[in-house]
């Protein structure tokens, strides 16, 4: 199925590179800025892993879905959302990784540099936060412009825009409770997951790829749960990641959601186990901007010997039990039930 997926991921690409050199012809009277923008996007995209289109194509193929065209413009506009999501994220948590490479506003910060321009800091972000609205409004140009009937257009561009929604009050809970001195519950945590990942990770594109092929609503609302909760566990194994993790493998600086104070599941149950003396050691950490090897090393054996590592290993396979039994419930094809269970492990044992 891997090789299905790299098929399906390189056809995204060709759509995307094709359709922005349409886009180039159409708009040649504009200055350098069109062809940079369109430029930069396309490369930002290459570059990641595009499990949201994929899963959208591969979903719409499997449920008998024949419009290749269309269904890659649809794919392609979920990773344009998510394009404009992580530039404005790598903005908000000043990382200046991604995908193994300078964030776009460390990128563009660059630019401003070398051409001794003033404030190169805040213009970088300026410009990567327009950059990444160009490809919200790509997002739905995709869709409109897909060639599926109005009604399903309608249908997908509602969808998108309310996960788009969901997924921008999970980043405000997220920022909030980085900020707080408080420490978040389990259920509010995982809430916040599955409005900031899970969602529009999962749940999108199982629906995109479902409605395109006109699936019983009653269908579509078992999809969502499925999706939900394969992107806990993806969300979950991320955390895991962030702090376990190499930067070649993960794209992005290990230890980053510490330094940015992020609230995961990992920190509050750490919280909850470790001594008085220990708990304010860790706060101190967690309020530095820039993270020491030995202080990744000191949480890191915390996590471990605390036992709070295997807890949550335990919750993503209690979870992967209860997702499974979801997928073989379902009343669709077994092809694509197959997906699902291939999604779902790729989730539980991802290692980037």
């Amino acid at each position: 199925m891997m090789d299905d997926f790299k098929l399906i991921k390189n056809e995204i690409v060709s759509f995307v590179e094709n359709s922005f050199n349409n886009y180039l012809k159409e708009l040649d009277k504009l200055d350098k800025w069109g062809e940079d923008s369109l430029s930069r996007i396309s490369e930002f995209i290459v570059r990641g892993k595009l499990i949201r289109g994929i899963l959208v194509v591969a979903g719409y193929k499997a449920l008998g879905g024949k419009e290749k065209d269309k269904i890659l413009s649809v794919a392609s506009s979920i990773e344009l959302l998510h394009t404009g999501f992580l530039m404005h994220d790598d903005v908000m948590d000043q990382d200046e990784m991604r995908r193994g490479k300078p964030s776009i506003h460390i990128a563009y910060s660059d630019l401003f540099k070398k051409e001794n321009l003033p404030d190169p800091g805040k213009n970088g972000e300026s410009f990567a936060v327009c950059l990444g609205n160009i490809a919200y409004f790509l997002a739905f140009d995709f869709i409109s412009g897909s060639g599926f009937e109005a009604e399903t257009t309608n249908r997908l561009n509602r969808i998108l825009n309310r996960e788009a929604v969901l997924t921008g009050f999970g980043q405000m809970n997220d920022i909030y409770t980085a900020a707080s001195d408080t420490i978040p519950d389990e259920n509010t945590i995982i809430n916040t997951y599955i409005m900031k990942t899970a969602r529009y990770t999962f749940a999108l594109p199982l629906q995109f790829g479902a409605v395109c092929c006109n699936i019983p609503e009653k269908t579509i609302e078992k999809l969502i749960g499925i999706g939900e909760k394969i992107g806990v566990i993806f969300q979950l194994r991320d955390d895991e990641l962030n702090l376990f993790g190499e930067v070649s493998g993960t794209g992005k600086s290990v230890g980053s959601d510490i330094s940015e104070g992020k609230k995961t599941l990992l920190f509050s149950m750490l919280m909850k186990k470790v001594s008085p003396k220990e708990k304010t050691e860790l706060f101190d950490i967690f309020s530095k901007n820039i993270l020491s090897k030995k202080d990744l090393g000191k949480i890191k054996t915390l996590v471990e010997d605390t036992g709070v590592l295997k807890k949550q290993r335990t919750i993503i396979s209690e979870i992967s039990k209860e997702t499974a039994t979801m997928i073989k419930e379902l009343e669709t094809p077994e092809n694509y039930k197959n997906i699902l269970r291939y999604i779902l492990k790729l989730s539980s044992e991802r290692s980037s």
